[in-house]
């Protein structure tokens, strides 16, 4: 499991109930994870090996934290907002480390692993249904410079999908599907139609 590294960042003055955020999120982007030694994986045809697995999720994460951090620095909405945003990243911090550990983790139980990491994903999803709500909200972030182009929010947005994709390995089908309706916009209908389909429901909305 990540190792916390010492908290050297800090909040403005204006906003001291933000610090600890902040530092934990400058620990995780630049602090190296560390976790349990993985055994090396059986040879696949177009498998990603177990240390290349948990190199894309290390890689993806470190990026969330240092967008996450970029953002609130930019912050100009209300507290609210930015309060689902330091729970969700809190809560995605939580369970993206056990992920980490899991899949790198030779001697886990398989079951175990396998909810870890569906944790993991979820928490990351519900970070990125996070950014897509208070992204509309043209006052939430500032763009990075100037006006136009993309804005801080935006670039969590983005660095939350690249984890989700470094998940994608892990995944059973259920999450996949998941991922499909939530992230890329497939219609439930034919999530279900592909994998059912002989029980798809009349009545089912195609959207």
């Amino acid at each position: 499991m990540p190792e916390r590294a010492p908290e050297r960042a800090s909040a403005p003055a204006s906003a001291p109930a933000s610090a600890p955020v902040t530092a934990r999120a400058a620990a995780l982007a630049t602090a190296p994870v560390t976790a349990p030694a993985a055994a090396p994986a059986p040879a696949t045809a177009g498998a990603p090996s177990v240390s290349a697995i948990v190199d894309a999720l290390e890689a993806a994460f470190r990026l969330l934290c240092s967008e996450i951090m970029s953002a609130r620095t930019r912050w100009v909405g209300d507290g609210a907002a930015r309060a689902r945003l330091d729970h969700a990243f809190l809560d995605l911090t939580h369970h993206a480390s056990q992920a980490l550990s899991a899949a790198a983790d030779p001697d886990l139980l398989e079951e175990v692993q396998r909810v870890l990491l569906h944790e993991g994903f979820v928490s990351a999803l519900n970070l990125y249904a996070i950014t897509l709500a208070l992204r509309d909200d043209a006052t939430t972030l500032a763009p990075p410079g100037g006006t136009g182009g993309e804005t801080a929010l935006e670039r969590v947005s983005r660095a939350t999908i690249e984890l989700l994709e470094a998940f994608r390995p892990c995944l059973p089908p259920s999450d996949e599907d998941l991922r499909a309706v939530l992230v890329d916009g497939v219609p439930v209908r034919t999530v279900i139609a592909a994998r059912l389909p002989d029980r798809l429901p009349d009545r089912l909305p195609d959207r």
